[in-house]
């Protein structure tokens, strides 16, 4: 009866394509905006920007990041970065179920081993009043129900209140900006054999490599970095 509710509920009110208005099957997306999403093809595996060979960049050779695994799907562009700012800036939160479906199927495609939990970048109470929701927390939403991953919301709390990363330029400032930024509960993270941090978009990756240090120094042992897109760094 319910799978008959939704087919007559989708024949009266047919979805829409959230960046072109088309018709949209599956998620809300359109095929022709689905096939224009600029897929990353060959991601380095310690912080996922794109390179031309090989698996690792040269920074992350010289110095590894905190991360077993990294899996980004997108570059942040023309249209991700429309979706991402919808979500962020204009609090459209179909575009994180978008974002989400989106993240678990790259998932799921490209093999996955799945973790115990989910941990999204927490924001400072501070910063989630203002904006009144977090959006790291609503694409993991849709990302764990497609994954049946559990979401553990707690194991990880921002400590005090930082500029907006978007803000700062450079490498340096950003990775000041947020050092020692976050603390994990270490009873619950000593239990935690492999979690996976959820971003929306990753820059310098300094916000992530802060949450992963954090939370290796309270107990847990694999930590991976999932995020729906890489921007290139300012």
């Amino acid at each position: 009866m319910n799978n008959w509710l939704r087919i007559g509920h989708e024949w009266l009110l047919p979805r829409q394509c959230l960046l072109c208005r088309g018709a949209a099957s599956g998620i809300d997306l359109c095929p022709g905006c689905r096939r224009a999403l600029p897929r990353i093809e060959n991601p380095c595996q310690g912080c996922g920007t794109p390179l031309r060979s090989g698996r690792r960049c040269a920074p992350c050779i010289q110095h590894p990041p905190p991360f077993d695994r990294v899996r980004i799907p997108y570059l942040y562009a023309d249209p991700v970065n429309a979706l991402i700012h919808a979500l962020k800036f204009r609090r459209r939160l179909a575009a994180a179920s978008v974002l989400g479906s989106l993240l678990g199927a790259h998932l799921k495609d490209s093999g996955l081993f799945p973790p115990q939990w989910i941990v999204p970048v927490p924001l400072h109470p501070k910063r989630q009043r203002e904006r009144g929701f977090n959006q790291s927390m609503e694409i993991a939403r849709p990302l764990s129900a497609c994954l049946k991953v559990p979401i553990a919301p707690r194991l990880a709390r921002r400590t005090r209140p930082t500029v907006a990363q978007s803000s700062l330029q450079g490498a340096d400032s950003r990775r000041r900006n947020v050092r020692g930024a976050f603390s994990a509960e270490t009873r619950t993270a000593q239990t935690a054999a492999h979690v996976a941090i959820v971003d929306d978009v990753v820059t310098t990756g300094a916000t992530v490599i802060a949450l992963a240090l954090a939370l290796k120094s309270a107990g847990v042992t694999r930590i991976e970095l999932w995020s729906i897109a890489r921007a290139s760094e300012p």
